[in-house]
């Protein structure tokens, strides 16, 4: 699936470091394949992803969060009404 509407349309390889090259070659050698298109099309694949992985990580911690929230209001309330009950028996 070739990205549309951005620019650059073409990646060469050759415009990155040494460093990088390297790194691409061994992501490259990871995937299996031979052409530098395909390990950029896997990348983008991979990283829209772990974004979408991300996306969903953050959502479910934000929901145990509020459920966290609202147990912690909980045992608060709890706490509270033990102590009017501990009141009266002290009377």
């Amino acid at each position: 699936m070739a990205v549309t509407g951005d620019a650059p349309k073409i990646i060469y390889v050759r415009d990155i470091g040494e460093a990088e090259a390297e790194a691409f070659q061994k992501i490259k050698e990871q995937f299996g394949f031979y052409s530098n298109n395909k390990t950029i099309q896997a990348l983008f694949l991979k990283f829209l992803e772990q974004q979408k992985e991300i996306s969903n990580l953050k959502n479910d911690r934000n929901k145990l969060l509020e459920k966290n929230r609202k147990l912690e209001s909980a045992v608060e309330k709890v706490k509270q009404f033990a102590k009017v009950l501990n009141s009266f028996e002290d009377d």
